[in-house]
């Protein structure tokens, strides 16, 4: 139920995406795959790629079947579970948007395979979130434990195809929400990714034009970084700066955090297993990720 779970949450996920979050080798996983697929739970695509650029892994979602059975497990109308499975969705424009998201949070939850005392705790997808205040919509929530405590972050991935306007928009809409949090647990963290060096550029255009709206007076902890430098550098590595101070980079592990004491670590994404069976020491991770691990720095 855990895959079914998880593809209702995530709408698309890889067959190495899966392997990651559920299995200790990449060979049981596509053996459970096809018993889902045979079974009629799941169905699955191949986006095309230009001549000479490989083959993608198999993308991977919920068929009607699969919904209904999810429904029927939680003793709920179909209609309160909010997938409307798509066979098309290999040709939706929102595809490669979502699957840079899913690379994003699957690379923390390999990162943290190899760590000592690091786990992907939390990974919530895309949603509205409303308050009195205002309204985002983040491309994911995440909570990831170190041993300096616990970074929570709301995930921007840009994919370089909005002007300085657009950006300037979304950006006056945190600092909207910032501003009403109130007192208590700090604002998380968020955290762009756009495509490569010259794009954070504009988001420090579109901070500054933010900031001169409503919310101006908000501190927002916003950091930014490029693809370029997570696949150079890892998602651990010291990628994330301040817009307009790139000359300075810090890790995700130096970024403002809370305690990490109320989180049960046994929850942790990819990991459940981990300290449980010492076999898992010597399984091999699910596959080469997009973005590396990179080497921690911080507490």
């Amino acid at each position: 139920m855990a895959i079914l779970r998880a593809l209702l949450e995530h709408k698309v996920l890889t067959t190495d995406q899966l392997s990651t979050l559920f299995f200790r080798s990449l060979r049981r996983c596509q053996q459970r795959l096809k018993d889902l697929t045979d079974l009629g739970l799941l169905g699955s695509f191949d986006p095309k790629r230009g001549f000479g650029s490989g083959r993608l892994p198999d993308h991977r979602f919920l068929t009607e079947l699969g919904v209904a059975v999810l429904a029927h497990r939680d003793g709920l109308p179909r209609a309160q579970l909010p997938w409307v499975p798509d066979e098309a969705y290999a040709d939706n424009r929102n595809l490669l948007h979502r699957m840079g998201v899913n690379a994003f949070f699957c690379a923390l939850v390999e990162a943290s395979r190899l760590t000592e005392g690091h786990c992907l705790h939390r990974w919530a997808p895309e949603r509205k979130i409303r308050t009195r205040a205002g309204e985002i919509q983040p491309d994911g929530f995440g909570r990831y434990l170190h041993p300096g405590g616990a970074c929570q972050f709301y995930l921007e991935y840009d994919r370089g195809t909005e002007g300085p306007a657009a950006l300037a928009r979304k950006l006056r809409s945190y600092l909207r929400f910032a501003a009403g949090w109130g007192e208590g647990a700090p604002f998380p963290n968020v955290l762009v990714v756009v495509p490569d060096p010259s794009r954070e550029g504009d988001v420090g255009e579109g901070l500054a034009a933010a900031v001169r709206g409503p919310g101006r007076n908000a501190k927002l902890p916003l950091f930014v970084t490029s693809e370029e430098l997570l696949s150079a550098r890892g998602v651990l590595g010291p990628v994330w700066a301040v817009p307009d101070e790139d000359h300075y980079r810090i890790a995700l592990t130096e970024l403002p955090a809370v305690g990490a004491t109320p989180y049960d670590r046994t929850r942790c994404l990819g990991r459940s297993w981990t300290d449980r069976d010492a076999r898992s020491r010597i399984s091999p991770l699910s596959a080469i990720p997009r973005f590396p691990a990179g080497s921690p720095r911080g507490p």
